[in-house]
């Protein structure tokens, strides 16, 4: 059955009343009025209404009439406060967001603990797709249990019992979304805001922050629902670790990858390998791990010098922290440790897979690291702590790279030919006690 529109500025009072109440379309709205410095609640209840699906079928033209601030005496003086007078405001074109006492009004619901969100998510039937509840869910639990605790993130999260749901949840919010960084803020803001251009000029910042809010979220979803497509290859690490390469250019793709792929029977996700289809990638470890990077780096670096036709990278360069003019393509954080080629800030470096190295390169120098492998050619000498470069000059494909395990062999081979050249000199009697 078809939904009849009503024409709001056509309409008599009672056909609007029947309208709102059947939830029939209303057009006509000719701008949006909301309360001066308003809180997060408000700006997130109009950012639903107008950049929602729902929004636009229960006002249809609503995204593109503009939103103003009026005081309650402005409301009084033009007698549009109650239902009856959201009615006779949405007559006139205005359709009154958290103010007024009208349907769309906490400030008049507070014995029921709802937010003008939540009046706004319940007209429009939000929460009927279940896509929606996923997408705007952590935004309206959040403003909802903020509303009615005030906007000092801390104090709201300290109100409730960490062992509930409700803490729990509104903390995994605020880690994630940032939503009581954004409600302090928009307070600020409104707060030395000095006119109503300046007031305009702070709600547009908030109606953008909760679009990228949710336009986050709508890719983490994604990168959810596609993360199993995403998996290219897992590989060992030791007995309790194992590796992870995905192939996916969302950039909440790692986020997504180490929340649902964190245990495989036993083991846990220790280095994650996300490659982009451009052949970027990078490399993320866990806390275990990130030491290893510093070597892994080192491999990786000297691998694209030689594909580049270059000689070998000197030790000094192999070791740097941050990027070297050598290699630029690849650049490792000091302080996450983590394993770049390419970035947010630096989107423009050539990718490395596909013409420098493969992505079983990149895995290689893992396994290399982690396993502490050698040579295969001089592996048994390399273990008992004989290095054939030091002791015979012969070639060994993972000298050039100057790692940490090796560098303990060469250590313990010098040790060896040192102990060994004194015990000739003392059976020749050329050390003296």
């Amino acid at each position: 059955m078809t939904q009849k529109t009503i024409d709001c500025a056509r309409a008599s009072l009672g056909g609007l009343q029947d309208a709102f109440k059947n939830k029939y379309p209303i057009t006509g709205i000719k701008m949006i009025l909301t309360h001066p410095s308003p809180h997060l609640d408000e700006v997130a209840a109009i950012y639903m209404l107008q950049h929602t699906i729902e929004g636009n079928e229960k006002f249809p033209g609503v995204e593109n009439v503009g939103v103003s601030f009026v005081s309650g005496t402005h409301l009084r003086e033009n007698n549009f406060l109650g239902f009856k007078g959201f009615l006779k405001a949405l007559q006139a074109g205005y359709l009154l967001i958290g103010l007024g006492d009208g349907p769309f009004d906490e400030h008049g619901n507070r014995d029921k603990k709802v937010s003008c969100l939540e009046l706004i998510k319940r007209h429009l039937d939000l929460f009927k797709k279940q896509e929606n509840r996923s997408i705007y869910g952590p935004l309206i639990h959040f403003v909802n249990h903020e509303d009615n605790n005030g906007d000092n993130i801390m104090r709201t999260l300290n109100k409730v019992n960490p062992e509930t749901r409700l803490s729990k949840e509104a903390a995994e919010v605020c880690n994630t979304l940032n939503l009581g960084q954004i409600a302090q803020n928009l307070k600020k803001g409104f707060e030395t805001a000095q006119t109503l251009e300046e007031q305009q000029q702070i709600f547009c910042m908030g109606m953008q922050f909760i679009k990228n809010e949710i336009s986050q979220r709508k890719m983490f979803i994604v990168a959810s629902n596609h993360h199993h497509q995403s998996i290219q290859l897992e590989f060992e690490l030791g007995e309790k670790n194992f590796g992870l390469v995905i192939k996916n250019d969302n950039p909440l793709a790692a986020k997504v990858a180490f929340q649902k792929s964190k245990q495989i029977g036993e083991k846990t996700i220790g280095i994650l390998i996300v490659e982009k289809t451009n052949g970027q990638f990078c490399i993320i470890p866990q806390d275990n791990f990130r030491e290893s990077m510093r070597e892994i780096i080192k491999i990786l670096r000297q691998k694209v010098f030689f594909s580049k036709k270059q000689k070998s990278l000197s030790f000094d360069d192999l070791e740097s922290m941050g990027w070297i003019w050598s290699v630029p393509e690849l650049y490792i954080d000091e302080n996450m440790f983590i394993i770049m080629n390419g970035s947010k800030t630096d989107p423009d470096v050539p990718g490395l897979i596909g013409k420098h190295l493969t992505i079983n390169d990149v895995v290689g120098a893992i396994k290399i690291v982690i396993d502490k492998q050698f040579d295969g050619r001089h592996a048994e000498k390399c273990k008992i702590g004989s290095c054939v470069k030091v002791t015979d000059k012969k070639h060994c494909s993972l000298f050039c790279y100057n790692l940490n395990h090796c560098i303990e062999v060469r250590d313990k081979t010098a040790q060896e030919l040192k102990r060994v050249g004194e015990v000739r000199l003392n059976e020749r009697g050329l050390i003296r006690g």
